[in-house]
């Protein structure tokens, strides 16, 4: 039988995530709830493991970025 890997189809875990962005365990969670940081939410669950898509990621990020510049220029 043959596991797949959710790592190999661009997916990366909350210890990615964590890594990534700095944050703890806890901050994490707190995105989560907070709809407004609009953090996007795990794409997939396996054995009780989170994992989010690298394009969702990707799209947090720039979005931020945009706030970012807004925020600047203003």
């Amino acid at each position: 039988m043959q596991h797949s890997d959710p790592n190999a189809g661009g997916y990366r875990p909350a210890a990615y995530i964590m890594k990534r962005f700095g944050v703890t365990r806890q901050a994490l969670n707190t995105w989560l709830n907070s709809p407004e940081v609009g953090f996007p939410a795990p794409a997939m669950r396996i054995a009780g493991y989170r994992y989010w898509r690298l394009t969702d990621l990707a799209a947090f990020e720039a979005a931020q970025a945009a706030k970012e510049r807004v925020s600047e220029a203003a």
